[in-house]
């Protein structure tokens, strides 16, 4: 289930009633904007009472960059998961908004393992990435010569 808040800006404050094994995605998107998503897993207990969460804002400027967060692999794996499936979706729309962006594509790795094992496993999320936004995003030309691993 999908709830929508429409605020204009400032402060507010929101309450939903969720299940006990409920996870929640907070993504906000507003021209003008830098993409914000924040994951709150059911078995997170600092949010198992009313509590307060500051989400700032990033101006877009030319030549500044942003990270998307929440876009999780499990350990050696270059699956994404279910939930930065719904992130990828959240930011197709947000890149409705904000047509103009330059997308870059990056996967990154711990350091545990060999270096050359990394390196594929990197170059593996990347591609399993670019392939999920090949589906939420077919309106964006996405040019793998550029992508960096």
């Amino acid at each position: 289930e999908v709830t929508t808040i429409k605020v204009e800006g400032g402060t507010y404050v929101s309450s939903l009633t969720l299940g006990e094994d409920d996870d929640v995605l907070i993504s906000i998107k507003k021209e003008g904007f830098a993409f914000n998503s924040t994951y709150i897993s059911a078995n997170d207990t600092s949010f198992d009472s009313p509590t307060r969460l500051n989400i700032e804002m990033q101006n877009l400027e030319e030549g500044r960059s942003f990270n998307i967060e929440n876009i999780y692999f499990d350990n050696n794996s270059f699956e994404v998961k279910e939930m930065a499936k719904q992130v990828l979706i959240e930011f197709s729309d947000y890149l409705n908004v904000n047509k103009t962006l330059v997308i870059e594509i990056n996967g990154f790795t711990d350091n545990v393992g060999d270096i050359n094992d990394n390196q594929l496993l990197s170059e593996n999320m990347t591609e399993e990435l670019q392939e999920h936004w090949k589906k939420y995003l077919h309106f964006i030309p996405i040019k793998t010569d550029e992508l960096n691993n």
